[in-house]
């Protein structure tokens, strides 16, 4: 799946980075995909948290996305590069894209 932002940014495939503005800020996110009039997005430090409470309890795990609705959806969101995560945060990346390939979420 590919998404044309209306911001002038790149195509946005299953699994890229992505920031959200929102009212109080800013958020960081995976692309997940499109719904009717969203943009849905998984959140890194929940995948791997997730995941890592589903292993305990032996069960597997379910991830849930989160979304931006909106008149203003395709300007609220914009792909970022590598680069300009922090180590923290692009550790939490890597592990959840890791997570969502291992359970044939993404590919």
């Amino acid at each position: 799946m590919k998404l044309n932002l209306k911001n002038g940014q790149d195509n946005l495939e299953l699994g890229d980075p992505i920031i959200i503005s929102y009212s109080s800020g800013l958020t960081m996110g995976i692309f997940a995909g499109t719904g009717k009039g969203t943009i849905q997005y998984y959140m890194a430090r929940h995948i791997y948290s997730r995941k890592e409470l589903c292993d305990e309890r032996g069960k597997k795990p379910v991830f849930y996305k989160a979304y931006v609705h909106g008149a203003a959806t395709p300007y609220r969101v914009m792909k970022i590069d590598r680069n300009v995560m922090t180590e923290e945060e692009l550790e939490e990346y890597e592990k959840a894209i890791e997570i969502l390939k291992q359970e044939n979420i993404i590919r």
